[in-house]
């Protein structure tokens, strides 16, 4: 199904059966009604009503019951129908990609105008609907999209030969700005010096430009563009984040890697660089946690760190030390944050560690984070997004988010409020 970033919403949209239901089978067992629910990444108000919007897709479910009690996945096995496909068509599997010789699958939502669609899911003689409201988004932008997958907005960018990017597309929807990548159609044209994937991955092939970089939603007259040129690399750097200070042996250190392309242009190569350590016995770069380029210390002393880029630049050399000393005081910001139930908005927590001889170092990283309604939202402990924080669902309310120290069981944790807001009553931000 062909829809947008999020997470599954717990709402159902349990609908009783309409007619006589459909023969048993087997051992006098029959289906009796259909539940229908929105997909990932579609919104659901606490009324019921599926949200989608203009440009984009959404997508429903459908989940049959039986006289046991027992249920399935029937997404693919009902008919789905629309009562006003100028507002929102519905999937069979019939309904064309736009650019594509692919088709939408069964149970998305292609939005057409505002307004709302009541839709209809049947199995034989069983019926259940929902209804859809078609809203419109603004605000389309594109953006470039980087370490711990932070969208940094972008008119123009320039990128080093040899080197790729990943670039998105946001738009406001109900009052936030969220990720409508998934929609887009991307090309790019001008002189042949970059090419780019279906998912918005574009690749430097050589210097020269300027070329355009285009993202169109086929299912309106919207698109967005920046300017992409491409430049040859004069070489790279590497860049602690805790600059000559030492890595506390309780904490993480990430090491960027930058690009010079001249005339004070740095491209971030950090996810595209082979970084190594000389003493394995002392730190180690660590694997699976999303990003590459993590130090991890595993015990005090001196550790060289080297980088690599296509085989073909090396970057100086940086020499840190690491030290160990107790963290004493954990402190998370911001004391409050507020997130949308339904959506796929992030809160980002941060929390900054001050240690036994005085050094204050971020330890978002080191440290484990956890919110005391798991109902209400979760939050990474993932290096590349630790800290961040999306609602569970389509329940409100307010809960606790704790950030504890893994190593100093003597270090009192530290605390946030995180409130999920109604998706259709925002708060202030």
């Amino acid at each position: 199904m062909l829809i947008g970033r999020g997470f599954a919403l717990a709402l159902l949209l349990v609908l009783a059966g309409c007619g006589g239901g459909a023969s048993p089978v087997g051992n006098g067992i029959g289906p009796s009604s259909i539940a229908i629910a929105a997909a990932t990444g579609t919104t659901a108000t606490t009324e019921g009503v599926v949200r989608v919007f203009q440009c984009l897709t959404g997508g429903l479910t459908a989940a049959l019951r039986f006289t046991d009690g027992s249920s399935g996945d029937f997404t693919s096995r009902v008919t789905w129908s629309s009562a006003n496909p100028s507002v929102v068509r519905v999937s069979n599997g019939d309904i064309p990609v736009p650019g594509s010789s692919a088709v939408y699958a069964q149970g998305t939502l292609v939005p057409v105008s505002p307004g709302t669609a009541i839709v209809t899911a049947t199995y034989s003689t069983i019926t259940a609907q929902v209804t859809v409201s078609v809203g419109t988004p603004s605000a389309f932008s594109m953006a470039e999209i980087g370490q711990g997958a932070v969208m940094t907005p972008v008119t123009t960018a320039t990128l080093g030969a040899g080197t790729s990017a990943q670039f998105g597309v946001t738009a406001v929807i109900d009052g936030v700005s969220r990720d409508a990548s998934n929609a887009a159609i991307w090309t790019v044209g001008g002189s042949g010096i970059a090419s780019v994937s279906a998912a918005g991955l574009v690749s430097a092939l050589g210097a020269g430009g300027p070329a355009t970089l285009t993202a169109s939603f086929p299912n309106c007259a919207q698109s967005v563009a920046s300017t992409i040129s491409v430049a040859n690399i004069l070489g790279i750097e590497l860049v602690p984040e805790f600059g000559a200070a030492p890595l506390l042996l309780e904490n993480r250190e990430r090491f960027d890697v930058l690009a010079d392309l001249g005339n004070g242009i740095k491209q971030d190569v950090s996810l595209l660089a082979t970084l190594a350590v000389t003493d394995s016995t002392v730190a180690a770069f660590m694997t699976g946690s999303g990003l590459s380029n993590i130090l991890q210390p595993t015990a005090a002393g001196v550790e060289t760190i080297t980088a690599q880029l296509n085989n073909a630049y090396t970057a100086p050399e940086q020499t840190i030390n690491i030290t160990s000393s107790p963290l004493t005081v954990i402190s998370v910001a911001p004391a409050t944050a507020v997130v949308r139930a339904g959506s796929n908005e992030t809160a980002r927590f941060t929390a900054t560690g001050t240690f036994g001889n005085g050094q204050v170092q971020d330890v978002t990283r080191a440290v484990t984070w956890a919110v005391a309604d798991t109902a209400l939202a979760t939050i990474s402990n993932t290096a590349s997004t630790a800290g961040a924080a999306v609602a569970a669902g389509n329940t409100t309310g307010q809960t606790t988010v704790t950030a504890s120290s893994t190593l100093e069981t003597a270090v009192s944790p530290s605390t946030a409020t995180l409130t999920i807001d109604s998706a259709e009553n925002p708060v202030d931000r």
